[in-house]
């Protein structure tokens, strides 16, 4: 093969790598309020984290991240975890 052939470049699996494609401006909206909310949970602020990730919900109603914040911090709001709270979420069932 020539050098002059362009050949799209390929993985070390072999395969041929896609092309970049732009971020979408729902996806970047969806990210910024995201990063709101996350940081808005971590300081405990259950209001405003609540209301960001109803705000990403919004933006993208599938997001599984957003709806599992959303069920959380509405468990926060009844019953709060303590004071030393590391933001480590325990499983408790299955």
């Amino acid at each position: 093969m020539p050098r002059s052939s362009r050949i799209a470049p390929a993985d070390r699996a072999g395969h041929r790598a896609s092309p970049i494609r732009p971020i979408g401006a729902e996806r970047l909206a969806l990210r910024d309020a995201y990063v709101e909310a996350l940081d808005a949970y971590r300081r405990k602020d259950w209001a405003k984290a609540f209301a960001g990730f109803e705000d990403c919900l919004a933006v993208v109603p599938c997001d599984a991240p957003s709806k599992l914040f959303v069920e959380r911090i509405a468990q926060f709001r009844v019953t709060a975890p303590c004071s030393e709270w590391n933001g480590v979420w325990s499983l408790l069932e299955k």
